[in-house]
């Protein structure tokens, strides 16, 4: 990652904004955390580090054994030293999590490819702001905006825009909406939804109108790099 800048303005005079984006390793989907301070400048909180001990047996890094294996032998019983990092891409050892500007949700639907949620706030369940469809093989990217976004059950608990207030391919300036299903795929995004929406039924009905973006931004990476 590149030096933060000595202020936040350039040489004209525009007030510009520098934002961090990490990958979320620990997360399956790949999610990505937006924050305006770096990883190297964020303060490790004294409440993370401060019950962990100095030392740990390497019994405790092996998996549990059973009753009628045999003891572990002598060096499995002897300390090692206790390895401790920055876990960044913890949400809960993260000091950043409740302050963090944007948080990009990659949502899993099996056979389908649906458009990352930009969140405000520091998790995947803050509020949506924007829809980001990637296409990664010619670096293009789409974003749509709009307040439409943040109603309740225009972006469900999947992450994806319901099939009620989105069409099937976003026909005449819609959003693209994602039906639901009758069976829910293991990893698949939205289990507690999922079991909600079996036990009430179909109860919300389909919306006259459907959702628009106010605002829609294409992007395209650009490079100067000579073949």
């Amino acid at each position: 990652m590149e030096k933060d800048p000595p202020s936040n303005t350039t040489d004209g005079g525009d007030d510009v904004a520098v934002y961090h984006i990490y990958h979320n390793h620990r997360d399956a989907n790949k999610s990505y955390s937006i924050h305006s301070l770096r990883d190297s400048h964020a303060p490790l909180s004294v409440a993370c580090t401060a019950d962990l001990p100095t030392s740990i047996s390497r019994a405790s890094t092996l998996k549990p054994q059973s009753s009628n294996e045999p003891a572990l032998g002598f060096w499995a019983r002897q300390k090692i030293r206790a390895a401790r990092a920055k876990a960044y891409d913890k949400p809960g050892k993260d000091p950043r999590t409740e302050t963090a500007p944007y948080f990009l949700h990659s949502p899993k639907l099996y056979f389908r490819s649906p458009p990352y949620t930009l969140r405000k706030g520091g998790n995947k369940r803050a509020e949506v702001v924007g829809l980001l469809k990637p296409n990664f093989g010619w670096m293009k990217w789409e974003v749509q905006f709009g307040d439409v976004l943040k109603q309740e059950g225009v972006v469900d608990g999947r992450g994806v825009v319901n099939w009620r207030y989105g069409t099937k391919n976003g026909e005449y300036g819609t959003l693209k909406g994602y039906p639901e299903r009758e069976k829910r795929y293991l990893g698949e995004s939205g289990k507690a939804w999922f079991n909600l929406q079996k036990e009430i039924g179909d109860t919300i009905p389909e919306a006259d109108e459907k959702a628009k973006p106010e605002e829609t931004v294409r992007l395209r990476h650009h490079t100067d790099a000579l073949w």
